[in-house]
């Protein structure tokens, strides 16, 4: 294998490829080896069309640091080139962050949020990052690596590099697939994680870690915040999108009149649900603007909540004139309350 000596020379202003008469189908069938600015130097094999498994790990072939991990600079930096020039490339390389994304979730899990938390380190099961690091030095300090659970911007730069690939390519269905998936988990993710300050009355993101990595756990980084923002609002896009072109995979499951013989006030089309989903009915709440629909969880062992006047209701656990700026923590508490009683 030999590194192309043109190579030094490709220069990439936003993304497009400046040398004179460059012809990228050319270059990847005529070398093994090229480099992709940024320190980045790769093989094809490595993201071989169609192996979604793999993904272009730091340093590379330049060097053992990082043991091979995937950080956020892949899908930063590397796969816009891809996207513009090889997309059944830049594919694989989302894939590969699909395949990942249930180490993702046990992450969150283990940190105590929802959804899929990506690793800042990545490897075969997306769990990689260690927690500290251990010198060769035997009278060395073990330092924390904070990056582990504080520098999670990876997870909006994933959210990112899905979206453009999608907007530069139109593959629907490689988003409805894999891609939707991944914006929607880790904005679930970001969910769990915003802390809410009452005396501000807004979100915040406190104790992390931005793209200046020597300052560590700050709150409000300006780089993590705008790309959370931006997050949440393209997995509202993605989610209107699904119910639109793909309804189907906007749910979980579908539950419907069609599903049950009896209709509410019978407790059968509810019970039907959560079999679906695997809940135990002391584990669901229904939310509901009907009396009959209200009595049908009240008679599956559920929790109801009413929308509407409150003499509609005479069952319900909890009574809302509507769903305007009520939270489901303060929906949480309520429902709690009611329990007790």
């Amino acid at each position: 294998m030999k590194i192309p000596e043109h190579s030094r020379d490709l220069i990439y202003t936003d993304w497009t490829l400046t040398e004179a008469n460059f012809d990228p189908e050319q270059l990847w069938a005529r070398e093994t080896v090229f480099t992709i600015g940024n320190g980045y130097l790769g093989t094809r094999g490595s993201f071989e069309e169609g192996n979604d498994r793999v993904s272009v790990p730091a340093k590379t072939l330049s060097g053992f640091g990082y043991r091979g991990h995937i950080f956020w600079d892949t899908e930063i930096f590397i796969l816009p080139f891809f996207t513009f020039t090889q997309p059944a490339i830049a594919r694989s390389l989302l894939t590969y962050r699909y395949h990942t994304l249930a180490g993702a979730r046990r992450k969150a899990a283990h940190s105590g949020y929802k959804g899929a938390m990506f690793a800042w380190e990545s490897a075969t099961t997306g769990e990689a990052t260690p927690q500290t690091s251990i010198s060769t030095d035997p009278y060395a300090e073990v330092v924390r690596i904070w990056c582990r659970d504080r520098e999670i911007h990876l997870s909006a730069d994933i959210a990112y590099a899905v979206w453009h690939y999608w907007q530069a390519t139109g593959d629907d269905h490689w988003l409805r697939d894999y891609g939707a998936e991944i914006i929607l988990d880790t904005a679930l993710f970001w969910m769990s994680r915003l802390e809410w300050h009452a005396e501000q009355e807004r979100y915040e993101l406190c104790g992390v870690i931005g793209a200046d990595e020597y300052h560590e756990r700050v709150n409000n980084n300006a780089l993590t915040n705008r790309m959370v923002q931006w997050h949440l609002e393209k997995a509202v896009a993605v989610y209107e999108w699904l119910q639109q072109t793909f309804p189907s995979r906007a749910v979980d499951e579908i539950a419907d009149g069609n599903s049950v013989q009896q209709p509410k006030p019978a407790p059968d089309l509810f019970v039907f649900a959560a079999n679906l989903l695997e809940l135990k009915p002391s584990q669901c709440v229904v939310v509901e603007d009907a009396a009959v629909g209200v009595e049908a969880a009240i008679a599956a062992g559920m929790m109801a909540v009413g929308i509407g006047p409150s003499d509609r209701f005479k069952t319900a656990n909890v009574i809302l004139s509507n769903l305007i700026n009520v939270r489901w923590s303060d929906l949480q508490l309520k429902l709690k309350a009611s329990r007790a009683d």
